[in-house]
């Protein structure tokens, strides 16, 4: 099979899952709690800071697994099919990116006196929750910056008491 019919085999596919998924309604007024619905690489690095909400991170609820799904598709083909990647999808990147960082992020010395989750999206590393100062998360940053399918690192870090909380926490 050819990487250009590999490629619309996985579309198609992933469209006719949010199709049926998509038909499935929920609950009319009830709260639907967001889930890992594309089980991304997400985890607590550190505990140290009490009253730091747990963010959202990759979770979404389960009426918007089309939507997210659509936008998952699209991530990281062009590149692929112009030869310039080698993986299909940005997303196939994530499970090794975390796998390579995880133990390097875990033994930084940045993380004393935080409360930090880490999650891997479309090669891109999203650190969220609360230090105690910037230089922390600059440091942890540095250490997810040096692996070389990485694309960028977000911090949204919220660094000092009474600061508003930079990311979506969880319900």
């Amino acid at each position: 099979m050819t990487k250009t019919a590999s490629f619309l085999f996985r579309c198609a596919l992933g469209a006719l899952a949010a199709l049926a998924v998509g038909a499935v309604s929920a609950q009319p007024g009830a709260r639907e709690v967001p889930q890992n619905l594309f089980d991304d690489p997400f985890e607590q690095l550190s505990h140290d800071l009490p009253h730091c909400p747990e963010p959202v991170g990759p979770r979404a609820p389960e009426s918007q697994r089309s939507a997210v799904a659509h936008n998952r598709i699209e991530r990281g083909t062009t590149c692929w099919l112009a030869g310039r990647c080698r993986l299909a999808h940005s997303t196939d990147y994530d499970p090794g990116i975390a796998q390579a960082l995880l133990p390097r992020l875990k033994a930084s010395p940045a993380l004393r006196g935080t409360t930090l989750w880490v999650y891997f999206f479309a090669r891109n590393v999203y650190l969220q929750g609360c230090a105690a100062s910037p230089a922390q998360v600059d440091a942890l940053a540095a250490i997810a910056r040096e692996h070389p399918d990485v694309f960028t690192v977000v911090p949204t870090v919220r660094t000092g008491a009474g600061q508003p909380l930079p990311y979506e926490a969880m319900p």
